[in-house]
């Protein structure tokens, strides 16, 4: 960026220098295009990682998301460079003879935590501040900052969908369409008599009026003389055109600056106070869960092959019976699918019959783009699926359960520990509600062939993160490919969604495969 001449060369390198070192002042740089700012934001950064502040408690904020990734490279390289022990050109001026034993050790120890800071622009660091608190905010918690193109399609969706309340006109229809007769408005509604006669000019009038209003938000109309004529003309070809330019814009008014009469002491104490009522919010999502704590575990493909010869060619045609678990290929389709089913037999949307859950099987296949298998060990087969839904629903304990059975809910808790409240949001497999309508059981099925310890252990914390977050008071933790069945309840007098452990017994049924696979 500073050419061939040397960093010690240049006029300003002293101020170079206490920009990249001097960290315990606030520092304004003015500089012009391609003189090396970028640069030293970067290399202050890289300095205050190499001086033990870490990565989590560094914010550097641009104007444009462009400076803001050209930014995060520059560091990652700076970081990267320093961890390697070798110094970059733009930092030897603070680092002529390198790095420090010290500093050695924090750069190394940044490099594994630099995913940790946060390089963003202006509204994307506003963004984080209030996402975390949609109430307090008063936004939409799913809200996104979008770009100028989808914001553009965004209110012309808004204006469309006011039409439609305005006129009663379904939305996607071309044009705004007739009205019903007039008296069936009111007769006194002015826009109505106007659209009736060219609604599609009316339209576009309004169109343009929003598309101005919406860049000259202080515009206001200038009030009409009456000369005591009919205030209404229905001719719109009489009408004079939309002048964007006539409406009168009203300059906002700036508001006086305040002295700041916070001094250091000040500023200390109130962020001491501040720190001491921060609570952590801990955000839990039971079907999202990766790995028992301690212990990296990967969800299992079920990718599960035995001898071929041992493998079967096809399904017997009635449900009953699961082959043996090794002559079954799990996969991601196969779960998919079968997930699909339990949940449509459960709403009403498919027949509870073989015939019905083959077909519809294989048409969800085709959805996926998943080549149906000639057997059931070689992948995704619609007959061993559907066979397998109807054995899951005929296991005893969910038999004697599915009048009040309620598949897919979407279920939320909040709990709070000293300073940290922990949410909990996640989608039940299924769920039963008692006569007074409280949450009674949760099911959570699962595909695993053969399962380790970990991984079972995975799948009851799962389980009681669902009954944290519904209060219910036991959950069934189905693994239906091997019919193995475990209840895990709360204490009576235990807390919610704490001190849960398995029941002590578990039954094994007839092997019933699923394949509902953790999201």
């Amino acid at each position: 960026m500073m050419g061939a001449s040397s960093p010690d060369a240049l006029p300003d390198a002293a101020a170079r220098r206490r920009t990249l070192v001097d960290h315990d002042s606030t520092l304004l740089v003015e500089a012009g295009a391609g003189s090396g700012k970028t640069a030293l934001m970067a290399g202050r950064i890289a300095l205050l990682l190499a001086g033990g502040v870490r990565a989590r408690e560094i914010v550097a904020i641009t104007f444009t998301e462009a400076a803001s990734a050209e930014l995060l490279e520059r560091i990652d390289r700076f970081v990267g460079e320093l961890a390697s022990a070798h110094v970059p050109d733009e930092l030897h001026l603070a680092l002529p003879v390198g790095l420090s034993p010290e500093q050695a050790t924090a750069i190394a120890a940044a490099s594994e935590t630099l995913d940790e800071l946060t390089c963003t622009t202006i509204h994307g660091f506003c963004q984080k501040l209030v996402t975390p608190y949609p109430v307090e905010a008063e936004i939409d918690p799913g809200a996104a900052i979008i770009d100028p193109a989808a914001a553009d399609l965004a209110y012309q969706d808004l204006v469309q969908a006011w039409l439609s309340a305005r006129f009663g006109r379904d939305r996607g229809a071309e044009g705004l369409g007739r009205l019903p007769p007039l008296p069936e408005l009111g007769e006194d509604d002015f826009f109505a008599e106007l659209v009736l006669i060219e609604p599609d000019a009316l339209v576009k009038l309004f169109q343009d009026a929003a598309a101005f209003l919406r860049t000259k938000r202080t515009a206001r109309a200038t009030e009409a003389a009456i000369d005591g004529g009919s205030l209404l003309d229905p001719r719109l070809d009489a009408l004079p055109a939309f002048d964007a330019l006539a409406p009168s814009v009203v300059p906002s008014t700036p508001r006086e600056e305040t002295e700041n009469l916070q001094d250091e002491a000040t500023w200390r104490a109130e962020a001491a106070t501040i720190a001491a009522m921060r609570q952590t919010i801990v955000w839990r999502s039971p079907s999202r869960h990766e790995a028992v704590v301690g212990e990296q575990v990967v969800p299992s493909e079920e990718e599960i092959f035995t001898n071929a010869a041992a493998l079967g060619e096809s399904l017997p045609a009635d449900a009953g019976p699961a082959l043996p678990r090794g002559t079954i290929q799990g996969g991601r389709e196969r779960g998919l699918v079968l997930h699909k089913l339990l949940e449509e037999v459960l709403t009403g949307e498919t027949a509870e019959s073989l015939g019905a859950l083959e077909i519809r099987a294989r048409s969800l296949l085709a959805e996926l783009g998943a080549a149906e298998s000639e057997s059931p060990a070689d992948g995704p087969h619609p007959a061993e699926i559907a066979a397998t839904a109807l054995r899951a629903l005929a296991i005893p304990e969910v038999a004697a359960l599915r009048a009040r059975l309620l598949p897919e809910m979407t279920v939320f808790s909040a709990a709070t520990a000293g300073d940290q409240i922990t949410f909990v949001g996640g989608v039940v497999d299924a769920l039963a509600l008692a006569a007074d309508g409280a949450v009674d059981i949760v099911i959570d099925w699962k595909s695993d062939v053969d399962p380790s310890a970990a991984q079972v252990e995975l799948y009851r914390a799962q389980v009681r993160d669902y009954l944290a977050a519904t209060d219910a008071t036991d959950g069934l933790l189905v693994f239906a490919t091997s019919g193995r069945i475990e209840r895990l309840r709360r204490p009576d007098n235990g807390p919610s969604g704490q001190g849960l452990a398995p029941a002590k017994h578990v039954r094994e049924t007839p092997p019933v495969p699923s394949e509902r696979l953790m999201t």
